[in-house]
């Protein structure tokens, strides 16, 4: 009974906190601070494929039903979680996208990719983040800024 309760809790506390910021991270030794908007579209479409250290960009996303790709599927990719999929898998077939993203299925998961590897990017809700990462800037704005692009629709 005591664990129900924490679970409604838990739920409800995010349902009345609204929408949260989707920090977008790399390693901490990755050489970026900041990207615009248009340069972040451009690595997660797989199309600016170079990461600072000259090697090809990891992008790592979570699933397509999670708050975090939801998010980016917004205010990013502009597209349907289908039309991204399609996109992604086309460019795999035709091979004008290598390597396509990881999908993974927890922030846990994400944030140990992008920790281990300074040329991997992703993304996770900022109350996830760890001192094992760092945030990158987008268009100048901290996920704890008001004007942040990048935030869950709940």
């Amino acid at each position: 009974m005591k664990l129900l309760f924490l679970a409604l809790m838990v739920f409800a506390t995010r349902l009345l906190a609204g929408p949260e910021s989707i920090a977008i991270i790399v390693d901490k030794d990755c050489t970026l601070q900041e990207l615009s908007l248009a340069d972040l579209r451009a690595i997660l479409h797989c199309e600016k494929v170079v990461s600072p250290n000259r090697a090809k960009w990891i992008v790592v996303l979570r699933q397509k039903n999670s708050p975090e790709h939801q998010a980016l599927l917004k205010a990013v990719y502009k597209c349907s979680a289908d039309d991204l999929e399609a996109y992604f898998r086309m460019g795999e077939f035709n091979g004008s996208i290598d390597p396509v993203p990881k999908i993974v299925p927890s922030p846990v998961l994400v944030r140990r990719i992008v920790a281990g590897n300074v040329s991997a990017i992703g993304s996770v809700r900022l109350s996830e983040v760890t001192d094992a990462i760092k945030i990158l800037r987008i268009d100048g704005l901290l996920p704890s800024d008001a004007n942040y692009p990048i935030k869950t629709a709940e």
